[in-house]
């Protein structure tokens, strides 16, 4: 078995960008700048869930199965374990990718009828029912009239030997 070394930098994080299109012809409105997406350190959360399974305690699953929109203009931290007023909507992966050995990617796709018009300030994503990654948004969200999302989301380790 291979030994993967990791740096003394080594890394763990997560970005995201959003993509906002017509529900009808499918035509891409507008692509957002990649953000970093903060991993959660509380308990049974992020990091936390990672450290779970490596000790072999599977309680709560790892996988990342979907995704929210918060509308509180409140900036998460590593020790929260949510973001403030989340969307009740879940929002669904449409599509996973595996990049490479140190990187995985995730589509979140909500139609526009799911998504009420509103200003959204804050993205997490859940590992079932706990929160993995969560972010203040650099721009505020701001959904109005007929516009479908995608959420693209990378999840990654780096400076791996």
């Amino acid at each position: 078995m291979k030994v993967i070394k990791l740096k003394q930098n080594s890394s763990l994080k997560g970005k995201f960008r959003i993509i906002l299109s017509d529900p009808v012809t499918k035509e891409i409105i507008q692509t957002g700048e990649w953000q970093e997406n903060l991993i959660s350190n509380a308990s049974n959360c992020g990091h936390n869930l990672i450290i779970q399974h490596l000790y072999g305690d599977i309680t709560y699953p790892l996988e990342i199965t979907r995704a929210r929109f918060g509308t509180t203009n409140v900036t998460p931290l590593e020790a929260h374990s949510d973001i403030d007023s989340p969307l009740a909507y879940d929002i669904e992966i449409s599509d996973r990718e595996y990049v490479s050995t140190t990187e995985v990617k995730f589509y979140f796709f909500a139609p526009s009828v799911y998504i009420p018009d509103d200003t959204y300030y804050t993205f997490a994503v859940y590992a079932n029912s706990k929160v993995f990654g969560m972010h203040l948004l650099d721009t505020p969200l701001v959904k109005s009239g007929a516009t479908d999302i995608t959420v693209e989301y990378s999840y990654s380790v780096s400076n791996v030997v």
